[in-house]
């Protein structure tokens, strides 16, 4: 699993200045020039045929990425999942853009046989009001069961009724400007931190797993 909220932007955006100069294109710049190349490149790269897939969700590319890469790993636990999450900000021609990245790539593999811990995201609505989950539901997360509402672990998980599990890990988390920010401080640290996008909080902690 490949993500990236701006992709090859700046690549592309090089093409059609050259375009736009009356220039040649490189045909390898503009192969290139996708968001899922890499896709194919890491695959030719490593003689790899197994599946692949790309994703772009504005500034919540990096937590959609990984309740894909989680639903694809619940399908198939025998099968491990890598996502992989780079990106660069904007060229500048395209102006200010609101909650702009910053250069910088993340990897993360869903393997239950080899993980070290177990990282859990949950949303909630800007301005509820964050109570800490029932401690019941805390133990089924970090054990990675299913809790007594029916609401499976990890990020964007959905209860039996189809709604986004909103129950914080802390009624305390820190801010950041972006979601690859929060979630990185979250993995470096193991202290709770959350991000707001549009109208929704992302919330992010990590439980070491039990010797």
């Amino acid at each position: 699993m490949f993500a990236s909220r701006h992709g090859e932007l700046r690549r592309t955006t090089d093409i059609l200045r050259a375009i736009s100069a009356g220039e040649p294109v490189s045909p390898t710049a503009f192969s290139l020039s996708v968001l899922n190349a890499m896709t194919g490149v890491f695959g030719i790269a490593r003689g790899d045929r197994s599946a692949a897939s790309a994703i772009s969700a504005g500034a919540e590319t990096l937590g959609y990425a990984l309740l894909e890469a989680y639903a694809q790993y619940a399908t198939e636990p025998g099968a491990p999942v890598l996502l992989v999450y780079a990106d660069e900000p904007a060229d500048t021609a395209y102006g200010t853009i609101e909650d702009e990245v910053q250069g910088g790539a993340i990897a993360i593999l869903l393997d239950d046989e080899a993980a070290t811990g177990r990282l859990t995201c949950t949303r909630s609505a800007a301005g509820e009001a964050q109570a800490a989950p029932p401690i019941e539901a805390i133990e089924a997360n970090e054990a990675g069961e299913t809790n007594k509402a029916g609401a499976t672990n990890k990020a964007g998980a959905t209860n039996q009724a189809g709604e986004t599990n909103k129950a914080s890990p802390t009624p305390r988390a820190e801010r950041f400007a972006t979601q690859s920010q929060a979630l990185l401080h979250c993995l470096e640290t193991g202290a709770t931190t959350a991000w707001q996008g549009a109208g929704v909080i992302w919330h992010w902690s990590w439980h070491d797993r039990a010797a």
